[in-house]
């Protein structure tokens, strides 16, 4: 089976929970035969693989086109939606003039209007390439509509995402969901003996997963914070309001390598995440396997992957916060936690899961019947 990911060009460049995700799915996959190209950009000509693959429901300047080329094709697609509803993030969470927009006109509107911008930056990207012109439609919900109606197969993080995009966007095509995972030979078991002590988050400064409410909360416990990560995009000004209302027990490590990573949530009491949504986010999973107890928002999946075994924070509650960390920090890890995220949620059960869908996409009744010929290198202007 020959798979061709299409993914965004800044993939390595930006790396974040989504550059694990594919690069180690498409791991999982070629270890069960499958031949996976990753195209950065997506440029390559669908023609001779059997199956399209698209990430992010919510970057349709360039999946839709993906998509739609590969309908073209007559190959079909299978859509890894990584979403949550944003409404409550455009209205609240959100910061600078994308929050003050987003507030303004209200989250449908803000959405199309990040749709115009981003499209409008692809076609540029495209015509200085000499690539062929299209836009699709500026209207964010008509898009992901479509994605998910081209799609042979959905591959959602959970029953959850699933049943969100249902009630959504009302599509028809069948769902397999993809868990998503660790890497539990990097992360497990500990290896690291002595005392933990402290909190731990894991994850780029950026608005959505709300390090400022992190900090807040943990300058009035007076415990010592760990944060772990590099600024976002676009997050200059909300990194600098992080580190200025920081307390004195706070430490900022910028981006690290796993091993660095795993270091530290080896030594650490608790991981926290309070995102304004997670679907469920991968530093959870790796904290648990490294023996943290768990603190996690409670929008988004997170309930599918942890169970009661992680404290639960609202995101818009500074006392929900503190209150979940105290908790975490006074009842310790969980090991049944742990278990489940090594049997469960790895990455040889994402690969496996991944396959399933294909699968189903192949047996779909818009699927190719027949592998087609490798392709030619697509002519200049296409």
């Amino acid at each position: 089976m020959r798979a061709l990911w299409c993914v965004r060009a800044n993939l390595r460049e930006h790396a974040g929970g989504d550059t694990t995700q594919v690069e180690q799915t498409a791991g999982a996959l070629r270890a069960r035969g499958v031949e996976v190209t990753i195209d950065y950009g997506g440029r390559t000509d669908p023609r001779g693989h059997d199956l399209v693959h698209v990430f992010h429901l919510d970057r349709p300047w360039e999946n839709l086109v993906w998509a739609r080329r590969a309908r073209e094709a007559g190959v079909p697609v299978a859509v890894s939606s990584i979403w949550w509803p944003q409404h409550e993030f455009d209205a609240h969470g959100r910061t600078g003039a994308q929050g003050a927009l987003s507030r303004a006109i209200g989250s449908d509107r803000y959405q199309n209007a990040r749709l115009l911008q981003r499209s409008v930056a692809a076609l540029a990207a495209r015509a200085g390439r000499g690539r062929r012109l299209t836009i699709p439609t500026l209207r964010f919900h008509r898009c992901a509509h479509e994605l998910l109606e081209i799609a042979s197969v959905c591959l959602p993080n959970s029953p959850d995402e699933d049943a969100r995009l249902r009630e959504r966007f009302a599509f028809d095509a069948p769902s397999t969901v993809v868990p998503n995972a660790a890497d539990a030979a990097a992360f497990f078991p500990p290896t690291q003996a002595g005392p933990r002590a402290g909190v731990v988050c894991v994850g780029r400064i950026e608005a959505r997963k709300h390090q400022l409410a992190l900090v807040r909360a943990c300058r009035a416990l007076d415990v010592d914070l760990t944060i772990v990560g590099g600024r976002g995009r676009f997050s200059t000004a909300y990194e600098r309001r992080v580190r200025r209302e920081a307390g004195p027990r706070t430490t900022f490590t910028g981006p690290l390598t796993p091993d660095r990573i795993r270091a530290i949530l080896q030594r650490a009491s608790v991981h926290v995440c309070c995102s304004w949504y997670e679907t469920p986010g991968l530093a959870g999973l790796e904290a648990a396997l490294c023996g943290c107890a768990v603190v996690t928002t409670d929008r988004g999946s997170g309930r599918w992957y942890f169970e009661q075994d992680a404290a639960y924070c609202d995101p818009t509650r500074q006392d929900s916060i503190r209150d979940a960390i105290v908790h975490a920090l006074a009842t310790g890890p969980s090991p049944a936690l742990a278990a489940r995220v090594r049997e469960r949620f790895n990455w040889q059960a994402a690969g496996e899961a991944t396959l399933a869908g294909y699968r189903q996409a192949l047996g779909h009744p818009s699927a190719a019947p027949e592998p087609a010929p490798r392709p030619e290198p697509l002519p200049a202007g296409v």
